[in-house]
């Protein structure tokens, strides 16, 4: 069959190998180990993709301007990002917004400067806290 194919200088060796139960048992789980490495390690440069996401300062000096303006109560106004596994294996990232205020605020007002965040951030949940 070689020669009919201009192949006459090679030879073909047939091999045959005998591997036990259990050494089909190492493979298959060295294999198996080296699979779930692979996916840690994609994992893990997807996270740092992920933590490198440059954040938009510019909305966030808007935001501050815009809280200024309808809470007149926001003495002052930091943010920042939480990163946090879920379910499904990935990161949600949900922002955090600091406020402080040198003036007595009730619920409402709480739960109005709350809504307004989510709503301007398009986020269902921010992590609001009152320093």
């Amino acid at each position: 069959a070689l020669s009919m194919h201009e192949m006459r200088t090679y030879h073909l060796v047939s091999l045959r190998v005998n591997l036990t139960k259990e050494e089909v048992s190492a493979l298959s789980a060295e294999m198996t180990k080296q699979m779930f490495q692979e996916m840690h390690l994609e994992e893990i440069r997807q996270s740092d993709t992920v933590s490198q996401k440059p954040v938009d300062t510019a909305l966030y000096a808007q935001i501050l301007t815009e809280v200024k303006i309808a809470f007149p109560f926001v003495d002052t106004l930091s943010n920042g990002l939480i990163m946090l596994p879920n379910a499904q294996q990935s990161i949600d990232t949900i922002p955090l917004v600091v406020y402080k205020t040198f003036r007595q605020i009730n619920k409402t007002q709480t739960n109005q400067l709350y809504n307004f965040l989510r709503t301007r951030l398009a986020k269902d949940t921010v992590v609001l806290i009152k320093k």
